[in-house]
């Protein structure tokens, strides 16, 4: 679960591998949190689904990526 302020809207898929709220919305975010509580299989989901999706991840990606957008702005 994850506000929906920075990088954390491209990581939080909403509904596949965690929740986002809308910042400063505590009641939202309890009600989130209650699901996971509440719900074992779905928070176990959500957690495979998450891990599935940081194997993808890796320093060396994400420095190409950086690199590559650096690069694209300045030529």
């Amino acid at each position: 679960v994850s506000n929906k302020c920075g990088c954390a809207a491209d990581l939080v898929k909403n509904g596949h591998n965690g929740y986002l709220f809308q910042s400063g919305n505590s009641v939202q975010l309890l009600s989130l949190l209650e699901q996971f509580v509440h719900d074992k299989m779905l928070a176990h989901k959500m957690g495979e689904n998450g891990r599935m999706m940081i194997r993808n991840y890796s320093f060396e990606k994400v420095a190409e990526a950086v690199e590559s957008a650096v690069l694209e702005v300045c030529n």
